[in-house]
């Protein structure tokens, strides 16, 4: 089966839209910083990112990853500008993956989905975390994508937009009580 069908298989359709936890159930949103300079913020939303995922995590686990850029134009062959920028930051997409193109009439854009597999803290994991994290702090080298990381197995999705909060969404609402009663002090109030 496809990553794709997978993914859909556990999450349906809406496995890619921005603020997930909007519009998913069981699902939840953790701040990743309190403010301060760029760098303060950045540092903490990591530390933040890492603990939670630490904390569902003591060893290093397989997530489906999905990479999203945006294209003003149609690609032929070429990778996504923000992909070229993303692999002179040492990120090598894998051999085996898939590439879905999609238009959107509302914004006259092109996304570029790559779905993948990838080991948690690899150094390509924590290259795709920086620029998230990074996105909007002005900290470089940095490329502008979305990012998503599903584990499969435990039927858990992580969401990570920017250095202000992560989306959390699960087919089991004990593994989002788990993370809200460990992160209390991190949560976000979306409903």
């Amino acid at each position: 089966m496809s990553y794709k069908n997978i993914i859909k298989s556990l999450f349906g359709d809406l496995y890619l839209e921005h603020a997930i936890a909007y519009n998913y159930s069981p699902s939840t949103r953790f701040e990743l910083n309190n403010g301060g300079t760029y760098i303060e913020m950045f540092l903490e939303s990591y530390e933040r990112f890492k603990a939670i995922l630490s904390f569902n995590y003591q060893e290093p686990v397989n997530f489906i990853v999905a990479l999203c850029f945006y294209e003003s134009s149609k690609l032929k062959r070429n990778l996504p500008e923000n992909l070229k920028r993303l692999k002179r930051q040492e990120f090598n997409l894998p051999e085996k993956y898939e590439r879905i193109e999609t238009y959107s009439d509302d914004n006259e854009s092109y996304t570029y989905t790559y779905l993948f597999e990838l080991k948690l803290w690899s150094v390509e994991f924590k290259t795709i975390i920086w620029n998230v994290l990074g996105g909007d702090l002005a900290i470089s080298p940095n490329s502008e994508l979305k990012a998503y990381f599903f584990d499969i197995e435990n039927q858990i999705a992580f969401h990570p937009y920017d250095d202000r909060g992560m989306d959390i969404i699960a087919k089991d609402n004990s593994n989002i009580e788990k993370l809200n009663n460990e992160f209390m002090n991190y949560k976000m109030n979306i409903r």
